[in-house]
């Protein structure tokens, strides 16, 4: 057995990456890392079938790329899938890649792969790691490539592109060279060729240092996923769009809060001044598609989608209605020696007291009613302050009128004037 089989081997079995008995789709672009990757494939005995892309930016090459892949595969029996691809945006290798794996991702599901192999080597995690690094990035993006991506797996990651050259010079593989790679055209390509042989100049070592730096930061990489989901187990609320802010007390908890908040789109700067104004109430920050509004102890998410919003809503008789994201169950019921409190999602009324039709609606500023348990009239506005309700949840409470009065202050408190006297004859509103 040659050594890179062996380490091949070990490679997959250390990181998990096939299950006994899976059959693997391999990316294969005739280039030597995946040749290489094709060969270590049928030595292992693992069920393969390739895809090559042929996207014709190199004419003749491009086609005699396609003819080698199609010449191994047929040598060995092995399934071959080919796809001809047309790029016609500005950013050739972006969408060069979004067509392939959006194509691999088809043939994968269509024809029940387990898995889908690319041979990106410990040179392109290098590579990928020195280019995120000049555009500014966070540990995610210092770590690379890494072994699997959900149902991707990268099984040459142990390999340097020397050793890949070595093994196939060594078995005499055919592979194709793509010129384009030694242009300078590319940001890739720049440091690639010129970066990081200076590198090595100054430690020739690069690559094993890279590799070691590398498993560390997906051992971080790690250690911060596991905190960012402890965080939103206990502190985040997802149906109020609510993180509590009181576990926050280093400034390396700003790590956490970025990943928290890199789903919806904050980059860390923004992250930052958010981290830097959690003791200051009525702070906002707007995003793209989301904004983080601050409040005494907690922030709130809130998504920018502009949607006509309905501002009141008509119920005419006992039933079951829906109105801004909400069901309302509407009927008669007696309550025998059940307790009146049934939660802040469910209203008792006394069912003399109540005529139709009801409305439900958004509250507004000079809205009054009489709590349960006061005798005077209160603002609503007062009532959410004495109740110390987060502005961000003030613009989404809703109240019931009955005959021009509010009779419920939805999930708070109902009117003193419509409670329940009588348990045999009771209305209950119940929202869900």
């Amino acid at each position: 057995m040659y050594p890179l089989q062996k380490q091949f081997h070990d490679f997959i079995t250390a990181h998990r990456l096939i299950d006994e008995g899976e059959n693997v789709l391999l990316a294969v672009s005739g280039g030597v890392d995946s040749m290489v990757m094709f060969d270590l494939f049928k030595n292992a005995g693992v069920p393969i079938a390739i895809a090559h892309c042929n996207y014709g930016l190199r004419g003749r090459e491009s086609d005699e790329d396609e003819a080698l892949v199609v010449e191994c595969a047929e040598k060995d029996a092995i399934p071959c899938y080919i796809k001809k691809m047309e790029i016609k945006g500005n950013s050739v290798q972006l969408e060069a890649r979004d067509q392939r794996y959006g194509w691999l991702k088809e043939l994968k599901e269509k024809n029940g792969y387990a898995k889908v192999a690319a041979a990106h080597h410990l040179d392109d995690a290098l590579e990928t790691t020195l280019f995120n690094l000049t555009r500014g990035t966070g540990i995610k993006g210092l770590k690379g490539i890494t072994p699997r991506n959900d149902d991707i797996i990268r099984p040459m990651l142990f390999s340097t592109k020397k050793q890949l050259i070595e093994y196939a010079q060594t078995k005499g593989l055919k592979w194709r060279e793509d010129q384009s790679n030694q242009k300078t055209d590319y940001a890739r390509n720049k440091i690639r060729l010129e970066v990081i042989p200076r590198l090595k100049e100054i430690n020739p070592s690069l690559l094993t240092t890279y590799r070691a730096t590398q498993e560390r930061m997906r051992f971080l990489s790690e250690i911060v996923i596991r905190r960012v989901e402890e965080i939103k187990q206990e502190f985040f609320d997802a149906s109020l769009g609510e993180l509590k802010l009181n576990w926050m007390q280093e400034h390396s908890d700003l790590i956490v809060l970025s990943d928290l908040l890199a789903v919806y789109g904050f980059n860390y700067k923004t992250v930052k001044e958010i981290f830097e104004a959690r003791n200051k109430p009525g702070k906002v920050f707007p995003g793209e598609d989301y904004t983080v509004m601050m409040d005494r102890n907690s922030l709130f998410i809130r998504g920018n989608k502009k949607e006509a919003q309905e501002q009141e809503f008509i119920i005419k008789s006992e039933g079951t209605y829906r109105f801004v994201g909400h069901d309302f169950v509407v009927e008669t019921i007696t309550l025998s020696d059940e307790s009146l409190n049934q939660g802040n999602n469910v209203a008792l009324f006394e069912k003399a007291l109540v005529a139709f039709p009801m409305k439900i609606r958004r509250w507004k500023k000079g809205d009054v009613f009489i709590p349960l348990g006061i005798s005077g009239k209160k603002k609503i506005s007062d009532f959410l302050i004495d109740e110390k309700v987060p502005v961000a949840l003030k613009r989404d409470i809703l109240v019931v009128e009955i005959g021009g009065q509010i009779a419920w202050l939805v999930g708070y408190r109902i009117s003193e004037k419509f409670k329940v006297r009588n348990k045999e004859n009771v209305l209950r509103i119940k929202m869900s």
